[in-house]
């Protein structure tokens, strides 16, 4: 009667093993979780990084558009102090004359 008792707590035992999961399944789904986290973070990341060097680089060509827009209304602020044709040109759009100058009236 020993052996069949044997056999019996052997086969329960057995069975008790094969319902168990694999030893690695634990560590594979940790690996898992862990490698998604990780992607997720990265993705988020590079995402971030892209958006902001694009920003990055259109604040650059605005910077450059300001600088040379700056520079080019220096030179005009240059002239109309500095060229008396200019200042002349800039007056008469204004509807401004010289003091010598004598305006005639329209023929009649």
């Amino acid at each position: 009667m020993r052996s069949r008792a044997k056999i019996t707590v052997n086969r329960k035992a057995a069975k008790k093993k094969k319902t168990l999961m694999p030893r690695w399944v634990p560590y594979a789904a940790a690996i898992t979780l862990t490698a998604m986290i990780v992607l997720t973070v990265n993705y988020r990341a590079f995402t971030e990084f892209s958006r902001e060097r694009a920003q990055n680089t259109q604040l650059q060509e605005e910077a450059l558009n300001l600088t040379d827009e700056n520079i080019a209304l220096q030179e005009e602020i240059h002239y109309l102090k500095t060229d008396p044709k200019r200042i002349e040109r800039e007056a008469r759009k204004f509807g401004l004359r010289p003091r010598q100058e004598k305006i005639s009236a329209p023929a009649k």
